[in-house]
């Protein structure tokens, strides 16, 4: 059966091939051990019909690696996240994964990471009132 030999679970990337040929890129949404087949919503394929289709595979698809990076771009929409909600562990966490990517990616540019304390974290109620 495909999931005994493959260990496959819901939600897992998957590339693969259709019963007619059309080679497909999607997450599993239904394992049918009974049957030895998955259903794939497809996101990608050289067959622009199949795409956002849901599409039962039998044996022709294999799982995506998983990958643990994340690209610079991503980070700082995270890091626009982590203000937005107010969460300043996640924003330090995530800015010291970009710190990080920016060293590997630019080694010649110069970065300062400037975190909050007392002296530079905004308190708004104590500057308004200092400028009205």
């Amino acid at each position: 059966m495909i999931n005994e030999k493959y260990n496959f679970e819901v939600g897992d990337w998957v590339k693969g091939e259709t019963r007619d040929g059309a080679f497909i890129h999607g997450f599993i949404e239904v394992i049918n051990s009974l049957y030895g087949t998955v259903k794939v919503k497809v996101v990608a394929s050289d067959n622009e019909k199949n795409i956002g289709k849901s599409l039962e595979v039998v044996n022709r698809v294999e799982r995506l690696p998983v990958s643990d990076s994340i690209a610079e771009g991503e980070l700082r929409g995270l890091i626009d996240v982590a203000l937005l909600t107010k969460d300043q562990q996640w924003f330090n966490e995530l800015s010291e994964k970009l710190a990080a990517i920016t060293k590997k990616t630019h080694p010649n540019s110069v970065s300062k990471t400037v975190k909050p304390n007392a002296e530079n974290k905004a308190e708004t109620s104590e500057k308004e009132s200092e400028r009205g």
